[in-house]
């Protein structure tokens, strides 16, 4: 939680925050905390690659220290995960 003290009801709507160079993507499901979706835009940035990541209506921006996907625009299905431990949970 954002907020420790914070005490959620079962069911409460919540917001999740993952910074962008907290996100791995791989070709295949990373686990509890993945997301499916596709690279629309790129950008190089040296030894770093921002990615537009579209999963359904939602864009995460997503940077990726030695770019593997750079190349990989073709809307091919990736997905993107983060640990636990990079998830903050806040308040609906």
């Amino acid at each position: 939680m954002g907020d420790p003290q914070a005490r959620l009801p079962d069911g409460a709507g919540v917001t999740l925050s993952i910074r962008p160079e907290c996100w791995t993507l791989s070709g295949a499901p990373g686990g509890r905390n993945s997301v499916r979706g596709r690279i629309g835009k790129s950008l190089y940035l040296g030894e770093i690659a921002q990615y537009d990541f579209v999963s359904g209506e939602t864009t995460l921006k997503i940077l990726e220290l030695n770019p593997r996907f750079l190349g990989h625009t073709d809307g091919g299905e990736l997905f993107a995960s983060a640990r636990a431990e990079d998830v903050v949970v806040l308040a609906g």
